[in-house]
């Protein structure tokens, strides 16, 4: 643990920590010796002073004897990698072939005849287009969109954060085209965001043929202030 490293965790366990007496173990035999250090720096002083309201003793704990410690940061043989497999997506690899835009790409590659006109790659089965994963003709593209636009973590982006999302991950011809299709017809951002299209001529509002039939009202703030002290005045306008 080093100077840093004890200083956020005492940090984040400040609130069980600063009215009790505890034991910090460490295995940098260094940090036994804070307390005693004559010279400091401006930094270091500063800390210092952050840890004079608690109560501790530090103790240096070799990294053979402490067990979690060595276990997780220290022994890479033990940890284990995880991957996630999609049947939906492996099932799109079979569309490849019949793909009316890339088809002849894919058959080309499975020839290992070179493809010239662009960084075309296949990994694991799949058709990459530079770092980005090409998704073939078909549902699931709109499928794609409607998730890193609306769902999970996402929070229903406009046209060109979803696009920005979609081709920094995925590719295919007329991406953008697709995007704005799907955004229009999100049922959220219709329900929730304005558009900016002009829905038509503005119509004449019906005259009054009375007093106080129509009137509107506001509110002129930030004048100079009266003997009274006001500085707001509200105006009342009778359209009659």
């Amino acid at each position: 643990m080093e100077f840093y490293t004890l200083i956020k965790t005492i940090k984040h366990q400040r609130p069980y920590l600063i009215h009790r007496e505890f034991i910090l173990y460490t295995d940098h035999d260094s940090l036994k010796h804070l307390n005693s250090q004559s010279k400091l720096d401006t930094r270091h002083s500063c800390w210092m002073n952050y840890l004079q309201q608690f109560d501790f003793v530090i103790r240096h704990k070799s990294g053979i004897e402490n067990k979690v410690v060595d276990a997780l940061s220290r022994r890479p043989h033990l940890l284990h990698i995880f991957s996630a497999h999609s049947p939906g997506l492996a099932a799109r690899t079979d569309q490849y072939t019949d793909d009316e835009d890339f088809g002849t790409i894919w058959d080309k590659l499975q020839s290992r005849i070179t493809v010239t006109g662009g960084d075309y790659s296949v990994r694991d089965g799949y058709l990459f287009y530079g770092t980005r994963l090409y998704i073939p003709k078909g549902s699931f593209r709109e499928f794609i969109i409607t998730e890193l636009h609306g769902s999970g973590l996402a929070r229903y982006f406009s046209y060109d954060k979803t696009y920005a999302i979609n081709a920094n991950r995925f590719y295919w011809p007329r991406m953008l085209k697709d995007v704005h299709k799907m955004v229009d017809r999100c049922m959220i951002c219709q329900q929730n965001k304005g558009t900016k299209q002009q829905a038509g001529l503005y119509t004449p509002l019906q005259v009054p043929d009375q007093s106080w039939q129509h009137i509107s009202m506001d509110f002129m703030l930030g004048l100079p202030r009266t003997a009274r002290q006001h500085d707001s005045i509200m105006v009342v306008v009778d359209r009659f």
